[in-house]
């Protein structure tokens, strides 16, 4: 019991779900995340939204290779036991009594939480340390490994279905459920009158049947008899990619020539010219996408005579008069098509069609964007190089920082020929540290779309001799008579930022691509020390002046609205109420200046 009365006030305890900011095995955290609930889904993978009582059959089987699945361990102590049994989710017949029947038991919020659709095993871990206790106690461990599956508990999820071997147990069954009634296309911008629905194999009506956000690619299914009767939705609908905007030229000519026209003779010629042309949104195009530039020529006559004497012959045959006068007409046309494609995807008969050119399966994290993720790194620790950065509250936890900028550079000051461009220097568009880069020059093999031949680069500058920002230092020996820091090679800067895809197993995150340009190319003499660039993955402290508290700049006071202000720092002002209501500043013009002050509250 979490409560009781003591003097008449009741005493309440306070819980907390805890949840991970990443999937780590090595967390304390880790070991106490629930593993023994599963969320039920259809074959198709949607998830279901409840489940009910009625009809509901659940069963735990065993594929076992080249033989099947089966309702039970093919070896062990317990051989022959149904799984369903062991794992504890049939211990009741049908009458709630303690006799198992086979059947899984069906008890709410014991073995299934309905409103959300799950199941839940009695054991912590059903497949794993339990399993290996009730069915392979005194089995050899040959035995065991071939059935303990331990790696679905002590590795995240991606890594265990590695485990083919292992990866064989089904949870399998059949319910009456409901899931949302909305059903999302994958698809923007769909056009108008395209979508079609079904249900049980009947169209369904627009605004009876359902609703549908065009816009969005939304279908939302509000026929609630549709929904109870739990019949399969079915969706069809055209594609309109996001920009699949294609220009699409279509020119004719016809001409004509009347070589002879009287009364009792006629004769023309024509001649005919189409050409239908297509301007393709990307210079790559998927194969069944190819635009054409097709041109179509074709040539026609048409003879017209009388012909008096065909009607004097056949006058001459029994039984045959004519009243009109015998004519020959003859027509013939001819055409010819003369293929094509765009200049767009290649020159002459040189088009290029890719069939795959399997960039889809390639997922990329682009760093460099936006470049407002960036910035400033606390001090690095753990790894030896920096023991300063184990100081909380202390100035020398930014002894040794350094100077570090980064930027973009704007491409109208690398466009020598622009005219908005204020740069009029040649040697400033040389200067290998501030020129154009093209794709060209890192891959000369890829087609580079229109307006996409230039590479945004990711530029750092470092001056390890420069004190960097909250670099208090003024100890003998470290700063030189002009104010430089002496010893950089012991200096460090560093930027970051945080990545939304944290689980570098489920998003299949495998290395690091990057290419760095020679800072020396000006002067190799200058690189004869070098220097080091670390990339530090992980969870990384954004507690850039360390002193364990929250920072934000609209916390503190200003000229006219005063707060709460935490005076145990060294570093400055710190808000005294940690929590961050709002993203604004302050709509006083006087408190702006000091508000607006940087991380340490203090203005200069």
């Amino acid at each position: 019991d979490t409560t009781q009365r003591v003097s008449g006030t009741q005493k309440i305890l306070f819980l907390k779900l805890l949840k991970a900011t990443s999937q780590r095995t090595n967390l304390p955290l880790w070991d106490l995340m629930m593993k023994n609930v599963y969320a039920l889904k259809t074959r198709d993978g949607y998830a279901l939204s409840s489940v009910q009582p009625a009809d509901f059959k659940l069963n735990v089987l065993y594929e076992e290779p080249s033989l099947g699945q089966k309702r039970f361990l093919p070896e062990g102590d317990r051989q022959g036991a149904p799984l369903i049994s062991l794992l504890n989710l049939d211990r009741l017949n049908a009458r709630n009594d303690p006799l198992p029947d086979g059947v899984f038991d069906y008890v709410e919020g014991f073995t299934v939480i309905s409103n959300q659709a799950r199941i839940i095993f009695p054991l912590l871990e059903p497949f794993g340390r339990d399993l290996d206790t009730i069915a392979f106690i005194n089995s050899p461990q040959e035995i065991r490994n071939k059935y303990v599956f331990y790696p679905l508990y002590d590795t995240i999820k991606e890594i265990a279905k590695t485990y083919a071997n292992l990866d064989r147990y089904i949870i399998s069954g059949s319910a009456k459920g409901s899931n949302t009634s909305e059903i999302s296309l994958g698809a923007f911008n769909v056009p108008v009158g395209s979508v079609t629905v079904t249900a049980g194999g009947q169209i369904l009506k627009e605004n009876i049947d359902y609703t549908i956000d065009y816009n969005l690619g939304q279908v939302k299914i509000i026929n609630q008899a549709i929904l109870n009767a739990g019949l399969p939705v079915n969706v069809q609908f055209e594609n309109n990619a996001s920009f699949g905007i294609q220009q699409r030229n279509f020119m004719g000519l016809r001409l004509d020539y009347m070589a002879k026209n009287t009364e009792k003779e006629s004769f023309s010629i024509g001649a005919s010219v189409v050409r239908l042309g297509e301007r393709p949104f990307f210079t790559k195009t998927s194969y069944n996408d190819d635009p054409i530039k097709n041109t179509m020529y074709g040539l026609d006559f048409s003879y017209r005579a009388e012909v008096p004497r065909l009607t004097r012959w056949l006058d001459k045959l029994p039984f045959y008069t004519t009243n009109e006068v015998s004519t020959i007409t003859a027509y013939g046309e001819a055409a010819a098509l003369k293929p094509g494609h765009p200049a767009q995807i290649g020159k002459g008969d040189a088009g290029l069609i890719f069939l795959d050119d399997f960039e889809g399966t390639r997922n990329s994290i682009d760093l460099r964007f936006p470049l407002v993720n960036w910035g400033l790194a606390s001090t690095p620790g753990g790894n030896g190089l920096f023991p300063e950065a184990e100081l909380t509250n202390d100035p020398a936890y930014g002894y040794n920082r350094a100077r570090l900028a980064w930027y973009n550079i704007e491409p109208v000051l690398q466009d020598r020929r622009g005219v908005n461009n204020p740069v009029r220097g040649y040697q400033d568009f040389t200067d290998p540290r501030v020129r154009i880069i093209e794709v060209k020059q890192l891959y000369p093999q890829r087609t580079a779309d229109y307006g996409q031949a230039q590479l945004v680069t990711f530029d750092m500058a470092f001056y390890p001799r420069e004190r960097g920002p909250y670099n208090f230092d003024t100890r003998a020996g470290s700063v030189q008579n002009d104010g430089k820091l002496a010893n950089p090679r012991n200096r460090w800067g560093g930027i970051m930022r945080g990545l939304d895809q944290v689980d570098f197993e489920t998003g299949n995150v495998e290395f690091i691509e990057f290419w760095l340009q020679d800072p020396f190319l000006k002067d190799p003499a200058l690189g004869v020390n070098g220097g080091q660039l670390y990339f530090n993955l992980g969870n990384i402290s954004e507690d850039i002046l360390k002193d364990g508290k929250r920072f934000f700049e609209n916390g503190i006071s200003g000229a006219v609205t005063k707060t709460l202000e935490d005076t145990a720092t060294i570093w400055g002002k710190v808000p005294g109420n940690p929590i961050q209501v709002t993203q604004a500043f302050s709509n006083d013009p006087a408190d702006r200046p000091l508000q607006d002050a940087g991380l340490d509250g203090l203005d200069d």
